[in-house]
């Protein structure tokens, strides 16, 4: 199974989360018509793990995690839901906070780091 694979799985398995986003989980971006709360996701750096000999087993990626919502207080609620849904799965650093005023949106974006 992907790194990918494994993301969205942990997301759309989590009631957490599906409770607040529903099934708006996009890799890269959302579709111009997605509702608003949803999570985008993408794979933002990631090595291979070294061997000895032959092609590496396993590999590191780190995945930044987008929590979109209309109210800041959600878009918090929603980067706490994910967290919870992978804390015996990967690392999480902290998150980051931004506002887009065009469109009157919230970002909390977080990093998970996965082994797979």
């Amino acid at each position: 199974m992907s790194i990918e694979t494994t993301v969205y799985s942990t997301l759309s398995g989590a009631s957490g989360v599906t409770n607040l986003v529903s099934t708006r989980i996009y890799p890269l971006m959302a579709p111009d018509s997605a509702a608003v709360p949803y999570i985008t996701y993408q794979v933002i750096a990631g090595n291979a793990h070294d061997i000895l000999v032959g092609a590496a087993m396993s590999e590191r990626k780190l995945v930044q995690i987008n929590c979109i919502s209309n109210s800041y207080a959600n878009a918090k609620a929603i980067a706490t839901a994910v967290k919870a849904a992978f804390v015996n799965v990967g690392y999480c650093t902290p998150d980051r906070d931004d506002y887009f005023p065009q469109t009157e949106n919230h970002r909390t974006s977080l990093d998970i780091a996965l082994i797979g």
